[in-house]
């Protein structure tokens, strides 16, 4: 049985597994500060998606106010719907890590590392996996504790194929998990993303109909 969150106003949806496989499994870092290119989550690069008092910070590196998560999709794929997320990756960007050498990007922060991502159902025989990575801001004006709740986030995640990770399900000697070789540039994007009009609108009616009724009564 699978559940489904929306990605943003565009209704992308992506997987959560309900059930994992202890059996054939696969190892990744999930970490954009040890991978080649050193590509950190941005805000997107287009002022006008980013609320005004954003719109500076165009292209730059998001700080530790912002989580992020992977999805994978074991195989090639070009859908983010198809992305199974792994909540046991959920941590904050690191606001202490300065741009490596022969970094790309922001010149402070934007990247996470440290932990290694489990991927469930993953053949001894190897083969691509297909990652994708969604940020968004737990705190302040715009934020929520949890992706569906904030309004600044990445709306469009850029997917990545790795052509294969380590294997790690059973073996007596398992392999060591590998930093990304592919991680493409702006492969998170955080954008602002309101609530769709017609949904403001009918909060706004609601409001109007509850201040009604109490003056009735």
């Amino acid at each position: 049985m699978r559940r489904t969150i929306l990605i943003g106003g565009i209704g992308v949806a992506i997987s959560i597994a309900s059930a994992i496989s202890a059996t054939a499994q696969g190892e990744t870092k999930f970490d954009n500060y040890n991978s080649i290119p050193y590509y950190p989550v941005t805000y997107a690069n287009n002022s006008s998606l980013l609320p005004p008092e954003d719109a500076s910070k165009a292209g730059q590196g998001v700080d530790g106010t912002f989580n992020v998560e992977l999805g994978y999709y074991i195989g090639v794929t070009s859908e983010p719907a198809q992305l199974t997320l792994l909540p046991s990756t959920i941590e904050s960007i690191n606001p202490n890590l300065k741009e490596p050498a022969g970094g790309v990007g922001a010149p402070t922060t934007g990247y996470f590392d440290t932990i290694v991502a489990t991927i469930p159902g993953y053949p001894s025989t190897h083969g691509p996996v297909t990652f994708g990575v969604i940020a968004w801001e737990t705190t302040g004006q715009y934020g929520g504790s949890t992706y569906a709740t904030s309004m600044l986030k990445t709306v469009n995640p850029v997917l990545w194929t790795e052509s294969s990770i380590a294997y790690v399900g059973g073996p007596s000697n398992p392999e060591i998990p590998q930093r990304w070789a592919n991680l493409p540039p702006n492969f998170a994007p955080v954008q602002f993303d309101a609530p769709e009009p017609s949904a403001l609108a009918l909060l706004g009616l609601g409001s109007v109909a509850t201040l009604l009724i109490r003056r009735r009564r």
